[in-house]
């Protein structure tokens, strides 16, 4: 998954990296860590280290909202940014 998720952001986020801004490298910092967990929450019960796991799997919620938020702040940054003629050809109603 981490490697199709590379190619499928290449284009428009890995390829032009310097020039994203705060909002974008966070939201795709918290994106690798959650995939990460897809990884390691499984290992973890393999492992037999279940409390970890479970530790783990409960901050994944505050995971996921961070994700969802950041994801608010990149859209809105990318929004605010476009003059009127560029929204009205890239914005959606």
């Amino acid at each position: 998954m981490l490697a199709l998720s590379a190619l499928a952001f290449w284009p428009a986020y890995l390829s032009k990296f310097r020039a994203a801004d705060v909002y974008t490298h966070f939201h795709a910092g918290l994106g690798l860590v959650w995939l990460l967990l897809l990884v390691g929450q499984p290992l973890l019960v393999l492992g037999r280290r279940l409390p970890l796991h479970r530790v783990i799997g409960r901050c994944a919620g505050v995971l996921g909202a961070a994700f969802v938020v950041s994801g608010i702040l990149v859209a809105h940054g990318g929004v605010s940014r476009m003059d009127p003629a560029q929204f009205s050809r890239e914005g959606y109603a």
